[in-house]
């Protein structure tokens, strides 16, 4: 019990510094990226300086996700507990990544999932970011062309969502470590993605595990308390 307020305390200065810093940062980010918009719109004619505009966008665009990733990790999440349904959830994740999965060629079959309501209390906020860092994962796990099948499975007391994959896959050694804050096997990103999930699910008193296979794919588990 100890450890774990010493470890809360440690977050909650962890958290204070990080959005300071973030604050500080994400101001003059704003406005490198309001001005490499502007060059861009005037850059008609000249690809070179278009060219260039869109690199400075794209990468204030990976630090402000980075930044974002910080900021999730680092600050207390006390999620603000209501109503809501786990499948509204998971389609609003899928309407927004739909650009992504057609990029990739990645069909989604998410079975019944529409055709029964399944009513959790939870924080809607939180838990689509988290479930959306999942997809964005299975995403980017897949070359092209590939599946990616969600499952609900009602048990007596939980929901456990089954998200698989088939991509990549992650070796054993790797799948140990792949919740751990910013472990990562990618050449870019904060490694902190499947950190944050972690720490949204078991705020909700669940648990996400996965079961990987180098070469064939991944599928995550997440458990989460149903609504009585």
């Amino acid at each position: 019990m100890e450890d774990q307020l010493n470890q809360a305390e440690r977050l909650a200065a962890l958290g204070e510094m990080v959005a300071g810093v973030s604050h500080e940062i994400k101001n003059p980010l704003g406005i490198i990226r309001s001005t490499a918009e502007f060059l861009t719109e005037k850059s008609a004619g000249n690809e070179n300086q278009k060219k260039l505009s869109s690199i400075i966008l794209e990468e204030s665009g990976r630090l402000n996700d980075i930044v974002t990733d910080f900021l999730d990790f680092a600050r207390p999440q006390q999620p603000n507990l209501q109503d809501c349904h786990l499948e509204e959830i998971i389609e609003r994740n899928l309407s927004f990544l739909q650009s992504e999965l057609d990029k990739k060629n990645v069909s989604v079959n998410n079975g019944d999932l529409n055709n029964r309501p399944y009513k959790i209390e939870a924080d809607p906020g939180l838990l689509y970011r988290a479930f959306l860092n999942i997809f964005i994962n299975a995403i980017q796990s897949i070359n092209d062309g590939g599946n990616i099948t969600i499952k609900i499975v009602e048990e007596k007391e939980n929901y456990r969502i089954e998200i698989q994959d088939t991509g990549a896959g992650i070796s054993k050694e790797n799948s140990k470590k792949i919740f751990n804050p910013f472990f990562t096997t990618k050449e870019r990103g904060s490694g902190l993605g499947l950190a944050i999930v972690k720490k949204i699910i078991e705020g909700h008193k669940g648990e996400v595990w996965i079961e990987s296979e180098e070469g064939t794919g991944t599928s995550v588990f997440v458990n989460l308390p149903r609504k009585n």
